[in-house]
């Protein structure tokens, strides 16, 4: 699989960006500059994510299928359709929102990739933390604070492509997506996942 940040990390320039990113084990991205950039600045920064080999997972289009609107459910779901060819961005950890899915986690997980398959595109990467509190109290958290099995995930990622973009994301600064990425690299590769 192809790890990333959702975080661009601080940087000066295009250049600098792909050779950090890379550097720190990173082989997937999101573009770090939206549609309103120059056009120049687009072109160094795929120039440089190519030439880094950093694949780019996730570029400022945003699509919601499941608006409570029915038309504009309708020409989101065909807009997916058409235009963005209906692709998803896996994110099991914003699903479990309940007991049942906190508890029989990898059940859920296995019924996510089975229903959604091919069209998974990319995946984000967090952790989910239930707290001891009286009441049930889902956190989401860093990689490295929760409970989930995050091998589960990989072993799910790897069947259906090996070459999958996933995606750290949700941290606050560069020194918690630094810590988070070293800890999955230490942790995946401790499982016998190529990264």
């Amino acid at each position: 699989m192809r790890l990333g940040l959702s975080s661009s990390l601080t940087h000066q320039t295009p250049e600098e960006w792909a050779e950090r990113l890379s550097a720190l084990g990173c082989r997937a991205v999101n573009f770090p500059v939206d549609y309103t950039g120059e056009p120049s600045l687009l072109d160094r920064y795929a120039k440089a994510a190519q030439e880094h080999d950093l694949l780019i997972a996730e570029v400022g289009a945003w699509c919601n299928p499941i608006s409570p609107d029915p038309a504009t459910r309708k020409a989101a779901l065909l807009r997916c359709k058409e235009q963005l060819r209906f692709a998803v961005h896996m994110d099991v950890f914003n699903w479990i929102t309940s007991a049942q899915r906190y508890f029989f986690h990898e059940e859920f997980m296995e019924e996510c990739f089975t229903k959604l398959g091919t069209h998974i595109k990319s995946c984000h990467l967090k952790n989910v933390h239930l707290s001891q509190a009286f009441t049930l109290q889902l956190q989401e958290t860093a990689c490295e604070k929760g409970d989930l099995h995050l091998e589960k995930y990989a072993q799910l990622i790897e069947h259906l492509d090996p070459d999958m973009p996933v995606i750290i994301e949700h941290l606050e600064s560069d020194a918690e997506y630094l810590e988070s990425l070293a800890y999955v690299i230490q942790r995946f590769r401790k499982a016998g996942y190529s990264l």
